[in-house]
């Protein structure tokens, strides 16, 4: 999206925009105007971390250069949006209490608390000390492997129930 915002600002540029006073009628220039702006308001609007890192790249831009400090500033209003984060339901604070383990709340909490998982199953099974995954290479059964799999999940976390049949 950055760069067909950029695009945008290089084939419509600011400099040649033209200036209305009272009632007009819009021409092909005016319409070039307005999807300029519009291109950029989706950019703003998507309120994403990469979005921070576009915005600041484009303030940058000798394209854009009229307003660079509105960018920044701009910037620094999405990065606080973004930071706002949704609270948590009671009761996943509760069970967290209770259980001891996070339990997820809507698609995006489960994602994540899945990733979190693979990435500390992936992390453990290829850097630590007492690995398995020399013994796993000689297995020719992917049921057996299914099985490992399963046990460290159910070991690593009581909060999830897994069957290394639920795997496959």
């Amino acid at each position: 999206m950055k760069d067909l915002v950029l695009r945008a600002y290089q084939a419509v540029r600011r400099e040649q925009d033209i200036e209305h006073e009272d009632t007009y009628k819009p021409d092909l220039r005016d319409n070039a105007q307005d999807a300029r702006s519009i291109l950029l308001e989706a950019l703003l609007n998507s309120r994403l971390p990469e979005t921070l890192a576009a915005i600041h790249e484009l303030a940058d831009q000798p394209e854009l250069g009229q307003m660079p400090d509105r960018l920044r500033q701009m910037a620094y209003e999405i990065a606080a949006q973004i930071s706002d984060m949704t609270a948590h339901p009671v009761a996943a604070y509760q069970a967290l209490d209770r259980d001891g383990a996070f339990v997820p709340f809507d698609h995006k909490s489960l994602f994540t608390a899945m990733m979190t998982k693979l990435d500390t199953f992936e992390h453990d099974f290829l850097h630590a000390e007492d690995s398995p995954v020399d013994a796993l290479r000689l297995l020719d059964q992917e049921t057996e492997l299914r099985r490992f799999i399963a046990f460290w999940l159910r070991k690593a976390d009581q909060g999830f129930l897994i069957s290394h049949k639920k795997l496959s």
